[in-house]
């Protein structure tokens, strides 16, 4: 037991040398902030223009890998038209995301890094509605909806992938493109409690098959976010 007690402790203290050696003290606090795209994975076309800031910062960095971690502002959902006979039914979804992410960096060459993590974010309903030309539907629920409670039908929590490129054209200049996906629908289904499931609840001229269409798309959609950022390093440490 001892022999396996000091073989133990060797090993240890060879990979604390070994991390201590080859990591670097450059550690850097960057802001991001550029365009998005997002959407609902489950709408053929569903598509919203927003954007992404954040701050991050290195946590463990060596020559060609490190870890980062931060915290983003990020806008997210998507909008989709969906047919109805000769005409068209616009859904909106929105919300608000505080998010932290962890992600593992390698570095491919001098200018270009490779990412991939994970994240977890916080979600702040915002706008839900539904829209018809003929107004057959006008279904709106925002915050200061009374009869509406958002964090009993948007998931508090989102967790999700995240990948990346980093590219750096230039010293503390950087372009990232950056891809997230929600592991679970942003929608919690519970029909004791929801508000926004129009099955035998709103938009009475439609018909029930559509209205269950509109139901299980809206159930069953993920969000996917693509960022474009343009990321500037504030200082190192």
């Amino acid at each position: 037991m001892k022999t396996v007690i000091k073989v133990l402790h060797l090993l240890f203290w060879f990979c604390c040398t070994t991390k201590i050696e080859g990591q670097t003290n450059e550690h850097r606090i960057s802001l991001s902030i550029g365009p998005a795209y997002s959407y609902l994975t489950n709408y053929e076309n569903s598509r919203m223009y927003t954007y992404s800031t954040g701050l991050q910062t290195d946590v463990l960095k060596f020559d060609d890998w490190g870890l980062y971690t931060g915290i983003f502002f990020q806008n997210k959902g998507g909008e989709n038209i969906e047919s109805y006979q000769d005409r068209e039914v616009v859904i909106t979804y929105q919300y608000y995301q505080y998010s932290v992410p962890v992600i593992l960096f390698y570095r491919l060459g001098k200018k270009l890094i490779l990412q991939a993590g994970i994240y977890c974010g916080w979600n702040i309903p915002h706008k839900m509605q539904y829209d018809m030309e003929s107004d057959i539907i006008k279904f709106i629920s925002q915050p200061n909806d009374k009869d509406f409670d958002g964090h009993r039908e948007i998931r508090k929590l989102e967790n999700g992938s995240k990948i990346g490129l980093e590219f750096t054209p230039f010293k503390n200049f950087s372009l990232e493109l950056t891809i997230s996906h929600a592991f679970l629908p942003f929608y919690i289904d519970q029909p004791s409690s929801n508000y926004l499931i129009l099955t035998d609840k709103n938009a009475v001229d439609l018909n029930l098959p559509f209205k269950r269409l509109l139901d299980h798309k809206m159930k069953n959609s993920k969000n996917a976010f693509y960022c474009l950022a343009v990321k500037v390093d504030l200082f190192k440490y």
